[in-house]
């Protein structure tokens, strides 16, 4: 068992997996227990292309889209052993960062103190297909609450997302954490990512460590995130009362046990 443990929305055009699927399923395998559900209809030589890397993997079609994915694999793994686990990463099959980025996510994460970390895409608002990168801290993990948003989840459509909500209602919670929005900046892509954000991040965490700081005890409140969209709610509705007011669409996979 890893101290990080990786829920992985997918899905996969035709119903096959493809090549940047499988890099990333390999290197996310290299420091975390990766847990693999696809909204597909995936056939077993198509999931065992995968099982030599991953801790768990299955796939059917639903309408929750990623977040759909992920609230099945919360319900097949259970909060008591997810609580076990230092971190928890939330991601699609998307992501188009470097994944050889994730030990510096892990220390700049721990240099600024955050609870979470997010990395998303701002150009549209629901669809299941955008680049979305969650990671969150044990504390997050444990909290009741948190529990309680993914196990009241529901679905209208694919098109439904919560990638926005979730950030913020874990801000209501009293959580520290920021958020990494992609196309914020005229021209950001995958290439600038890669060759700006990730650098400088890396930078800081250099700095503080060349200036002899404890990395576990230093919180640089000050520091801004890089191209962060501050995580603010609606003053004139409660994130926290629409969490409450979800049903729970869990018993839809209940067969899949």
């Amino acid at each position: 068992m890893k101290n990080v443990i990786c829920l992985l929305a997918a899905h996969n055009p035709n119903n096959i997996i493809g090549e940047y699927t499988l890099s990333i399923i390999e290197k996310l395998n290299k420091s975390c227990d990766v847990y693999y559900f696809a909204d597909d209809v995936l056939s077993n030589s198509e999931i065992q292309r995968v099982v030599p890397y991953v801790s768990y993997a299955d796939s059917v079609t639903h309408s929750g889209g990623d977040f759909g994915s992920w609230q099945y694999l919360t319900y097949y793994i259970g909060w008591k052993k997810l609580e076990q686990y230092q971190k928890i990463i939330v991601c699609n099959n998307k992501i188009d960062f470097s994944i050889e980025h994730l030990d510096d996510i892990y220390k700049y994460t721990k240099l600024n103190g955050y609870d979470f970390f997010a990395i998303s895409d701002k150009r549209s608002s629901g669809s299941a297909s955008n680049s979305y990168f969650l990671m969150l801290d044990n504390k997050v993990i444990k909290n009741h609450k948190f529990h309680e948003f993914w196990d009241n989840l529901v679905f209208r459509n694919k098109q439904e997302s919560y990638k926005s909500v979730l950030p913020q209602y874990l801000t209501e919670l009293g959580f520290y954490g920021t958020s990494y929005i992609k196309g914020i900046k005229k021209g950001l892509n995958k290439k600038s990512i890669n060759r700006h954000i990730f650098p400088t991040l890396i930078n800081r965490v250099n700095r503080f460590s060349r200036n002899g700081m404890n990395i576990t005890a230093a919180n640089d409140t000050k520091q801004q995130p890089l191209m962060a969209a501050k995580v603010m709610g609606n003053k004139n509705s409660s994130l926290t009362s629409l969490v409450k007011n979800l049903k729970s669409t869990i018993d839809i996979f209940k067969s899949r046990m």
